[in-house]
């Protein structure tokens, strides 16, 4: 009969002292992206609040154009009741435009991560230029491209 090799028990498995380096090692490396990731998180939110207010745009120069301003959010085609909506990532807020200038403003009050959550993304529009600018009241860090951060 053939003699056949039996694995040593030393040889099966991983020690105690190899598994504890390796939880050591993934706790570090957690404690490290965990801050990183968190300000992604409210970075894509406050983005997302920007998006919500840009997609209104549209439809609020179209208005404007026709000489029908917008009194209320409904007429720019989302469920809202009058200045205000509340949408997943936003609490929107509209200023029609003023009758003389055309100036007016979209304002999403952000939902969401502790980082964001009270604070908002604005775009204004001016009444001359037709020109909108986006201000906000999230930190530098946090704040989408292209606007400009307020002190809040």
């Amino acid at each position: 009969m053939p003699h056949t090799a039996r694995p040593k028990s030393n040889d099966l498995g991983f020690t105690l002292i190899e598994l504890m380096i390796v939880v050591a090692i993934v706790a570090v490396l957690a404690t490290v992206a965990l801050p990183g990731l968190q300000n992604q998180i409210a970075r894509a939110q406050a983005t997302a609040g920007l998006a919500e207010v840009r997609a209104l745009i549209a439809p609020y120069e179209e208005l404007i154009m026709r000489d029908q301003g917008p009194t209320e959010l409904a007429a720019l085609g989302i469920e809202a009741n009058g200045m205000e909506a509340i949408t997943t990532r936003c609490e929107l807020l509209m200023t029609p435009p003023d009758p003389n200038t055309a100036a007016g403003a979209l304002r999403c009050t952000l939902r969401g991560h502790p980082l964001v959550s009270g604070r908002y993304v604005e775009l204004i529009r001016d009444g001359q230029s037709g020109r909108w600018r986006c201000v906000t009241s999230v930190g530098d860090e946090l704040a989408p491209g292209g606007c400009e951060v307020l002190a809040s």
